[in-house]
């Protein structure tokens, strides 16, 4: 008979553990021995990294005699501002399975500048510790895109050296899909190209409205229904609901596409929303390519595959690369971030490509190379606090003790 712990005695366990604002260096110690009975291509992984909500809360911690509830950036010091955010820092492994959460740090605004010098000191104690840090992946926000920029990534080359070493900026393709989907739903997209339909020149202009009237037309047919997961909450989200990748995804999709074009035939729909089916139809297919994770054709769909040297995936991101260039959000005075995001990543993924080829990789799995595993992170951290959204300090650092 093997006897288990209980509960109170893992609690204990972990109340043992110490875990503060900015670099542990025992994580890291721990990260080295992992490193040295591992193979070179296991250690090959991925720095993401994040802030999400917590609650403005003081409390008074009488272990560390220490009131708790400011911002906190570790080694950076303290200050009197109370702390809305928390910073996470994780590593996932792009060949094995892993991942763990290395670091987190308070803040109320974090700075540029503050948030370069962290990032930098991190990569550095992966690097010590064995860790190959071939890339880092992180959202939109206007600080990230700054302390890319200020490391010396740009759109054209996604990347930048530190300690001898190139580390490629990806940023999260769930999050762009997010953007553009919600892009979509304000304006009208205008295309260069122009598409051929019945001897006519149909302009490409794509429009949300072209899946609302699909929609509406679907939901009631009583014979057959071409896309049975649409909902009301795909057509009309509410603000949490556009941020769930899962909707966008299901609106940028093989079926609605197949959809919209079973209507233009039936004259249900006018010619002008084949420009609508071709847009979504291109994204179902560049959403598949930055998250595949199969080895073998699944559904049919060549793109959910592995990037490999044989694979479609680059002549697709040249593809797609000139498709988003074209694009023009009418209504939009300037060029939306996701537009340009969109290129950036594809041009870091094929970069991130060539590195790993030129080290004997014969296969990618691109959805290794997303914010999702640090956004599962952020939802046990949430559960363990009995699904509270936005977590006080003491609840975070005790959710990611069992994150």
């Amino acid at each position: 008979m093997f006897a288990l712990p209980g509960q109170s005695c893992l609690d204990k366990l972990l109340n043992c553990v110490p875990l503060k604002p900015g670099i542990n260096k025992h994580l890291f110690e721990s990260l080295k021995k992992m490193a040295q009975k591992q193979t070179d291509e296991d250690n090959i992984s991925l720095l993401l990294f994040d802030e999400m909500s917590i609650r403005k809360h003081l409390h008074y911690n009488c272990k560390l005699e220490q009131i708790q509830g400011f911002q906190d950036h570790g080694n950076h010091g303290r200050n009197e501002q109370i702390a809305t955010k928390a910073l996470v820092f994780m590593l996932t492994g792009l060949r094995k399975k892993w991942k763990q959460p290395i670091a987190f740090y308070f803040s109320h605004a974090l700075t540029a500048d503050r948030m370069t010098v962290i990032l930098k000191e991190i990569l550095i104690e992966c690097f010590d510790s064995g860790i190959n840090v071939v890339a880092t992946v992180c959202d939109l926000s206007t600080v990230n895109i700054k302390v890319l920029r200020t490391l010396g990534a740009t759109t054209r080359e996604p990347y930048f050296s530190l300690a001898g070493r190139e580390i490629v900026a990806i940023l999260d393709p769930p999050h762009l899909l997010k953007c553009t989907r919600n892009l979509v739903m304000k304006h009208d997209v205008e295309c260069t190209t122009d598409f051929q339909c019945s001897d006519q020149i149909i302009k490409g202009i794509v429009k949300w409205s072209h899946i609302k009237k699909f929609y509406n037309l679907d939901k009631n047919n009583p014979n057959f229904v071409y896309a049975p997961a649409l909902t009301d909450q795909h057509i009309n989200p509410n603000v949490k609901q556009q941020m769930r990748v899962k909707l966008a995804a299901q609106v940028f999709s093989h079926s609605i596409a197949a959809g919209l074009l079973v209507k233009i035939a039936k004259n249900e729909l006018p010619n002008e929303a084949h420009a609508t089916a071709s847009f979504v139809s291109k994204f179902d297919e560049l959403f598949d390519a930055v998250n595949a994770d199969s080895p073998d054709l699944r559904r049919g769909k060549r793109h959910s595959t592995n990037l490999t040297s044989r694979s479609p995936h680059i002549a697709l991101f040249n593809e797609m690369r000139r498709f988003i260039s074209s694009m023009k959000y009418l209504g939009s005075k300037t060029i939306p971030p996701s537009q340009q995001g969109w290129i950036h990543t594809l041009n870091a993924i094929e970069r991130l490509w060539n590195n790993l080829q030129a080290k004997n990789i014969k296969s990618l799995s691109t959805r290794r190379l997303n914010q999702d595993p640090l956004e599962n992170c952020f939802g046990c951290i949430r559960y363990n606090c009995g699904c509270n959204y936005n977590p006080t300090i003491e609840q975070f650092v005790a959710g990611v003790k069992t994150a």
